[in-house]
């Protein structure tokens, strides 16, 4: 099977960390792949011990910072759990011992020991396997290969544009109080029968136009469009500063799940999470 990459995470299974890589086969079909085995590591001065610590190897490597004619004697912590890494590092750095390679994230640390890139394509071997914690079909792979190979699977598109009304012509818009009137939506490729469409939280209808009685109601259906659609990328003029963190506040302010607009923007994943 042929994939194309779009996104990666991982997930907690009797606390062992299982990769996923998100992405559309050349037909376009959404796909997930379930990686298993990998394990997080870094590397360190010295030897460490502790009930996080699956191994500590001797290794030789060259350090990233400075110049040296030879590599320099290291050891390379291995560990269970990913997010285990930022505390023994921590715990390290206080007592004086030089850490390396610590803050490499664990999805792209398996990228890279892989030979996988964002966008890139993939040859992927296994089975298919059943799970709830994804909605598109999954398989459990047996080999992850880059693949070099050019041009885009089959992917969606989807543009948003927002308009807000302040409460307080003489102040700044404020997204915890000033709502969401209208959300602009343009597709590549069509969403059912329309290439753009306009969201108003205003009973109204028109051609083109999808009205609603509220902005609660607004905001639901456009969770609903971006799960029905899945889309691949969310684009728009300034969205990252302007328009999806005022979704997400005013998704906050009527108690609807954001999840969907997560996954989607993973510029914001760990602002949200924090």
């Amino acid at each position: 099977m042929l994939l194309q990459l779009l996104d990666a995470d991982y997930i907690l299974n009797s606390n062992k960390p299982i990769v996923r890589l998100f992405g559309r086969t050349e037909n376009g079909s959404v796909v997930c792949v379930f990686c298993e085995g990998f394990k997080p590591y870094f590397y360190s001065g010295r030897p460490v011990e502790g009930q996080e610590i699956l191994s500590s190897e001797k290794t030789e490597k060259f350090v990233p910072i400075g110049f040296s004619e030879s590599p320099q004697r290291l050891f390379k912590i291995t560990l269970s759990n990913p997010q285990d890494v930022s505390k023994v590092r921590e715990r390290l750095e206080t007592q004086g011992t030089e850490t390396f390679e610590a803050d490499v994230l664990f999805k792209y640390r398996f990228m890279i020991d892989n030979g996988l890139k964002g966008m890139g394509w993939m040859s992927v071997e296994g089975e298919k396997t059943f799970t709830k914690t994804v909605k598109c079909p999954a398989y459990h792979a047996k080999s992850v290969k880059p693949l070099e190979k050019t041009g885009n699977a089959a992917l969606r598109h989807l543009a948003i544009d927002i308009e807000c009304v302040p409460s307080d012509a003489t102040k700044p818009l404020s997204s915890k109080k000033d709502p969401i009137v209208m959300i602009a939506l343009a597709f590549q490729p069509d969403y059912k029968t329309y290439r753009t469409l306009v969201l108003v939280s205003k009973p109204i209808t028109g051609p083109g136009i999808s009205g609603f009685e509220n902005e609660k109601e607004m905001l639901q259906g456009l969770l609903d469009i971006i799960n029905t659609y899945d889309p691949d990328i969310i684009t728009g003029y300034n969205i990252n500063a302007f328009d999806i963190p005022y979704i997400l506040d005013r998704l906050d302010k009527h108690g609807l799940s954001k999840a969907l607009v997560v996954r989607l923007i993973s510029l914001f994943i760990r602002r949200l999470s924090e």
